[in-house]
C-alpha cells in the first residue's frame, strides 16, 4: 500500500515536470527546484526515477511514450500523476516497490553510487575498479575466487592465486559465467545482456546454450541463450577509469545515454537529431562540458530549463 508521504512526493514530482518543462522558466523557478531536490535523498531518488520513466519507453504500457507523456503533463496534471504512479510501480523503474535494489544494496559487498567510482583489492591481491551505479558481491571460498556482479560495470584484474589447490577466477552475472584466463577485462551488464571485453590473455564465456573464449583485443555482447559472435577489433570500453567516454560513429542519442549514467539530469534529445552520427572524447563527470562540445560540433541547440533539465533540438528549429 501507497503511504500519503509516497504518494505526495509522486505529485511533487509530478508539479516539477509539468514546471520545468515549460520554456519560460525563470532562474528564481530554478532555485526554488534545486533546493527541493536538495531536500531530501528521496527527493533525488524520485527525481532520478522520474528522469528513468522519460528515457526508457520500452518500459511503458504500449502507446505511451517519453513524448506522450511530455505532451499530456501540459495538458493535465493529474493525468501526469496517474502515469507516474504508474511508471514508478513497474519492474525496473518503481521507487515505491524496488525490491530488486534492496536486496542488491542489502546483499553486495561493493556498491558505487550514481557518478562514483571505486578501486578494490581483493583477498588474492587481484584488482576490481567499480563503475558508476555498480554492486557485486565478493564469494571467495577454498575452491574457487567467484565475483557475482548483479549490476553496473567493472574492470578486473586478476591476481595469480597463492592458494593451493589453485583457485578458478569466475564472474557471476545474469546472463551467464565468465571464466578468467589470467587477464584484464572490462564486464557491464544490463537488463537484457552482458558486455565483455578483454584486454589481455583471454576469458571463457560459459551459458547453458553455448561456450565462447573472447581472446585480448575482443568483444562479445550476449545473452544466457545468444551472442552476437566476438568482434575482432580495438575498442576503448575501459575509459571510464579515465573519466572519458570515447564515441565512434555513435547516434547522438547512444552518446547521451552514455553520459546520463553518471547524472541524474533529465536529457531530452529531439528524435529530428537522435540518429546523427557522433565521434569525440567526452568528460563522463563534466556534463556541462560534454553538452557544449556536443553543442559546437553538431547542428544541434542545447537549453537549460535547471541544471536537472536539458534538451536537445535541432539547431535550425529553434
Amino acid at each position: 500500500m501507497k503511504t500519503k508521504n509516497q504518494q505526495a512526493l509522486i505529485e511533487q514530482v509530478a508539479d516539477w515536470l509539468v514546471i520545468l518543462q515549460d520554456g519560460n522558466v525563470d532562474q528564481e523557478v530554478k532555485q526554488r527546484f534545486d533546493a527541493w531536490l536538495a531536500q531530501h535523498p528521496s527527493h533525488r531518488e524520485a527525481w532520478s526515477r522520474a528522469h528513468c520513466f522519460l528515457t526508457n519507453v520500452d518500459a511503458m504500457p504500449k502507446g505511451i511514450s517519453s513524448n506522450t507523456v511530455l505532451t499530456l503533463n501540459q495538458k493535465s496534471r493529474r493525468r501526469m500523476v496517474k502515469l507516474l504512479t504508474i511508471a514508478f510501480a513497474l519492474p525496473g523503474l518503481s521507487y515505491l516497490g524496488y525490491r530488486k535494489e534492496l536486496h542488491h544494496y542489502a546483499y553486495a559487498d561493493h556498491i558505487t553510487q550514481l557518478g562514483q567510482t571505486k578501486r578494490v583489492t581483493l583477498d588474492d591481491g587481484s584488482i576490481v575498479e567499480l563503475n558508476t551505479n555498480t554492486k557485486l558481491v565478493n564469494r571467495y571460498s577454498n575452491t574457487e575466487r567467484l565475483i557475482e556482479l548483479l549490476e553496473g560495470e567493472v574492470f578486473i584484474k586478476t591476481h595469480s592465486d597463492n592458494h593451493t589447490p589453485t583457485r578458478p577466477f569466475k564472474i557471476i552475472t545474469p546472463h551467464g559465467e565468465l571464466r578468467a584466463l589470467g587477464t584484464e577485462f572490462n564486464v557491464s551488464v544490463s537488463n537484457k545482456q552482458t558486455h565483455l571485453s578483454v584486454f589481455t590473455h583471454a576469458v571463457k564465456v560459459n551459458t547453458p546454450y553455448f561456450n565462447i573464449v573472447v581472446n585480448a583485443a575482443e568483444r562479445l555482447v550476449f545473452s544466457s541463450k545468444s551472442h552476437n559472435g566476438v568482434r575482432d577489433e580495438a575498442f576503448t570500453t575501459a575509459m571510464w577509469r579515465k573519466g572519458l567516454f570515447v564515441a565512434s560513429s555513435l547516434p547522438l542519442r547512444q552518446v547521451i545515454d552514455e553520459l546520463r549514467r553518471y547524472h541524474i539530469s533529465y536529457i531530452r534529445v529531439a528524435p529530428s537529431v537522435a540518429d546523427i552520427r557522433v565521434s569525440g572524447t567526452f568528460d563522463i563527470h563534466n556534463l556541462i562540458s560534454s553538452l557544449a562540445l556536443l553543442e559546437q560540433s553538431l547542428p544541434i541547440s542545447v537549453s537549460y530549463r535547471s541544471k536537472w533539465w536539458v534538451t536537445i533540438d535541432d539547431k535550425n528549429s529553434t
